[in-house]
């Protein structure tokens, strides 16, 4: 018993650490947020346009999705011709007008992605935020690797700030693993004027079979909100409450 209790109390311990490090002011995208992000740009660039769904169907992979909004594209990557060999990366987001030039697709502008997450009218300021967090889940059986990316600064005339690129190193998802990312924003500049914001997915494609480098290659990837503060505090009181509960039956059997 003295086991249970233990484990029990260890989770409560990292869900009160947890929400302590996703405080106010670690800033989120919601399912609202994440179904207007778009296929922004892709290196090496991909003949085949548009080839990024963005779906909150749970069986649009014809299997589980783990997260609560869920992203399927093509990488492309070429035998020949690639600079970038063998890493080729997806640039999944929003910029400041809703267009790029890269792909030539169009979509949701960084203001309105921002708006819909903070639930208010399009905004690019996310003053007051120390950090930009997302959950992911790879629900393939390849290995990809993804990673947040944030842009602040308007450089037009007039403005003429400095255009800064913010992100967190990559981390590689093995097959239906998960992780939380974070971009620390403590010291960032511009916060007010965010022009660019998302994630990245990319992978090696320099193997055989589905990572072939003469074909495209498909990723399935999740996403989800990183749970409020108020969300993991009450998962904490439950975990509390367990214990609490396993204690009493002890005693009361013993």
């Amino acid at each position: 018993m003295k086991k249970f209790q233990k484990i029990v109390m260890f989770l409560v311990l990292a869900v009160f650490l947890m929400a302590g490090s996703a405080a106010a002011t670690t800033f989120t995208l919601n399912d609202s947020a994440l179904l207007m992000l778009w296929e922004v740009y892709e290196n090496p660039i991909n003949p085949q346009t548009g080839t990024l769904f963005v779906t909150s169907d749970t069986g649009v992979y014809g299997q589980s999705m783990s997260g609560t909004v869920g992203f399927t594209g093509k990488i492309f990557d070429p035998v020949t011709g690639n600079p970038y060999t063998p890493f080729s990366q997806m640039q999944i987001g929003a910029n400041f007008w809703g267009a790029s030039g890269a792909i030539g697709t169009s979509g949701a502008t960084t203001g309105q992605v921002i708006g819909a997450a903070l639930g208010t009218a399009p905004t690019n300021d996310l003053t007051g935020f120390d950090a930009y967090s997302l959950y992911l889940e790879n629900d393939n059986d390849d290995d990809w690797s993804v990673n947040l990316f944030l842009n602040t600064g308007y450089t037009d005339t007039g403005w003429n700030e400095t255009d800064k690129y913010y992100q967190n190193g990559w981390t590689t998802l093995g097959p239906h693993s998960s992780v939380i990312l974070t971009v620390d924003l403590s010291s960032a500049l511009y916060l007010d004027h965010v022009t660019n914001i998302g994630l990245n997915v990319g992978g090696n494609m320099n193997g055989g079979g589905v990572s072939d480098p003469s074909n495209s290659d498909i990723f399935h990837v999740s996403a989800s909100a990183v749970p409020e503060p108020a969300t993991m505090l009450l998962l904490g009181s439950g975990l509390i409450g367990l214990a609490a509960f396993g204690r009493k039956k002890f005693f009361k059997k013993s």
